[in-house]
């Protein structure tokens, strides 16, 4: 069967195979439909309502082995899976069997309606015939009588009507007589006349009679193959290997049968005693059964099956007695379990793979249910691991005495039920969590916890990361955070971060209070928004030995929000990620307007100077000229009185 196969290999190119296999079986259901259809229109079959009821339950039946199969197809790895073999055990004990059954109690409905069917037409020719020979030997009888009667005074009147009667012996009842005596021998041949009509009529009705009731048969018969047929096509697809056998010897093998014993045909398993498909540990067993008669059914077994090369596999055997004439005939059906039993032994490994897993794990798990309006008891805890209990102080039995609700800390009510509710919906849900353990200590745990199913019931299976430490070192981390947040915000320079695109993602207070912004207002807006075009070709250049990862230092003016200028000392390191890709630039900023301004005013003081300096130089060059004036009349004068 191919989802038996599916089941054991894992292939889905069996999906193909039983998507055939359906619509065959579905087709043969459908033939079976149209022709019970007829069998009731015409009102030949005083079981059709039996039958009907038959082939609904099969129709059912087949309805639900054909969900659980596509079930089964659909699941991912169907090898070692529990819910898979659970779906392929219910198919073939509940449903697969119910056909069995169905289709043996149809088979002899049937097979009783074609012997009924066939004492009724032979019935039928019997009567037909015991009247005919009657007829005849009448009609004889007072042909002779009547002929020596009157042999010697109406011989040419009696010679026609010895030859009537002749001719009606040999079936001819259009013979007529036609004599015009005018006494008795007229009377007689007008009565001879009367009875060859009648016989004519009679004879004409019971040919009709006997041609309905060969038609009605011939129709039973056909309908009676059909049904033979179908039963036939049914038991050929059925899911389960089907040997049909009398006196211990095989007589008939479905295709499954055929397929499980690795047969060639069902030619190498007819003739064969049932029990040398057994292995040798079970003929006892086997032989030992008591088989109802009458149709019961014989106890389900399982045994060891040989096939006929020599192969031993695990089988699940039923058998069923039925009375086929008056010779009892069993029908044994076989389901191949090998696929199964390894899928238990794999089964029991993995769960003792589980049980390792589970309890070897570093956290906390606990497995619980959903809890379902009042009842509280679905939310008691089904599992724990061994860590779970060496954790919170409590002995397992304890621990699957209680609920989530008993290990929360005080407090975490509202935060539990809102994780609970959204688990079930999301199907997989992070959250943290407080823990109290038996002796009072508070365990701070993030929860994984993941919504499952177990035969049908919603589960939770939570794993509990005890984060002690982590809270530790995030209050530490918390702790520096807001001490160098507070330096960051409470700083005397500017900070400003842009990122690849030259967009502001972050700025301090400060920053934006220089500008004439707010924080907000800044966040998002390119660096070149807060300057003028020659600022915007100077950060454009100074951008780009950033992205080379230049640091360095330089004075920049950037405009405020009132349209004033803002001159600033600007220290800039870019943002170097760990693959060396540049991710953005960090600016110190600090505020040396009034730096310029003092500048500004030394310029213009220096400007003063030198002018000054330039006005003092002139007059001492006028000074030195008069001077030397001075000495040149002081000469003359010098020569004038000595003179």
């Amino acid at each position: 069967m191919p989802t038996n196969d599916y089941i054991i290999t894992g292939n889905k190119a069996y999906l193909e195979d039983f998507k055939t296999h359906s619509a065959e079986v579905e087709s043969y259901i459908s033939d079976a439909e149209a022709i019970l259809g007829r069998i009731k229109a015409e009102g030949v079959s005083a079981n059709i309502a039996e039958e009907m009821a038959i082939l609904n339950e099969v129709k059912e039946s087949w309805a639900h082995m054909k969900h659980m199969s596509t079930k089964i197809f659909a699941s991912g790895n169907p090898v070692g899976n529990r819910g898979v073999a659970r779906l392929m055990e219910e198919m073939d004990y509940r449903w697969g069997e119910l056909v069995v059954e169905r289709l043996s109690i149809w088979y002899e409905l049937d097979r009783q309606e074609h012997e009924a069917a066939l004492e009724a037409s032979d019935s039928a020719w019997m009567r037909s015939w015991i009247i005919m020979s009657g007829g005849i030997a009448v009609i004889a009888a007072f042909g002779v009588y009547f002929a020596f009667y009157y042999s010697g005074l109406f011989v040419g009147p009696i010679e026609a009507m010895r030859q009537q009667a002749e001719s009606i012996s040999k079936g001819d009842f259009k013979a007529k007589v036609e004599t015009h005596t005018g006494d008795e021998l007229e009377s007689l041949a007008d009565s001879m006349n009367s009875m060859s009509g009648q016989l004519d009529t009679l004879y004409s009705k019971m040919e009709q009679i006997v041609d309905d009731r060969t038609r009605e048969l011939n129709e039973a018969n056909s309908n009676l193959r059909e049904s033979e047929e179908r039963y036939r096509r049914v038991v050929e697809f059925l899911p389960d290997a089907i040997l049909v056998h009398m006196n211990g010897e095989v007589i008939y093998a479905n295709k499954e049968a055929i397929r499980v014993f690795a047969a060639r045909d069902a030619g190498d398993l007819a003739g064969r005693q049932i029990f040398d498909f057994l292995d040798n540990d079970y003929h006892q067993a086997s032989e030992g059964r008591d088989i109802p008669e009458g149709g019961g059914e014989a106890p389900l077994m399982e045994s060891r099956v040989k096939r006929i090369d020599g192969v031993t596999i695990d089988a699940e055997v039923s058998s069923v007695q039925i009375k086929y004439g008056d010779r009892p005939v069993f029908i044994t059906a076989l389901r191949d379990i090998t696929g199964r039993k390894r899928m238990e032994r794999e089964l029991k490994e993995n769960e003792e793979r589980y049980k390792i897993l589970f309890n070897g794990i570093n956290d906390a798990v606990f497995v619980h249910g959903i809890p379902s309006g009042k009842d509280s008891s679905s939310f008691r805890f089904t599992d724990v691991n061994d860590v779970a209990c060496r954790r919170l102080g409590y002995a397992r039995e304890e621990l699957l005495n209680m609920s989530p609700v008993s290990i929360d800390a005080p407090g975490m009510d509202s935060l539990r039920d809102a994780a609970t509710k959204e688990s079930s919906g999301k199907g997989q849900l992070i959250f943290e969590m407080v823990h109290m353990a038996k002796d009072g200590r508070r365990i701070p745990v993030e929860i994984n916890a993941r919504r499952f199913e177990i035969n049908g019931r919603a589960m939770i299976m939570s794993v509990a990361r005890d984060i002690t430490e982590r809270k530790k070192a995030e209050e530490v981390l918390r702790q520096s955070e807001e001490k160098y947040r507070q330096i960051v915000e409470t700083g005397t320079e500017g900070i400003w971060v842009i990122d690849t695109d030259n967009k502001t993602s972050f700025v301090n207070k400060k920053m934006a209070d220089d500008l004439g912004y707010t924080v907000e207002e800044m966040m998002g807006k390119a660096l070149f928004d807060f300057m003028d075009g020659e600022g915007r070709a100077i950060a454009e250049f100074y951008i780009e030995r950033h992205r080379l990862g230049i640091k360095e230092q330089h004075d920049f003016k950037f405009r405020r929000n009132d349209g004033s200028d803002f001159w600033a000392l600007v220290s800039t390191a870019p943002l170097i990620d760990k693959d060396n890709k540049y991710m953005g630039a960090l600016e110190m900023v600090s505020d040396i307007n009034d730096r310029k301004k003092a500048e500004e005013t030394l310029k213009e003081r220096i400007g003063e100077l030198e002018m000054f300096r330039k006005l003092t130089l002139k007059r001492e060059i006028r000074l030195r000229e008069l001077k030397d004036k001075v000495e040149e009349l002081e000469k003359e004068l010098k020569g004038v009185k000595a003179s």
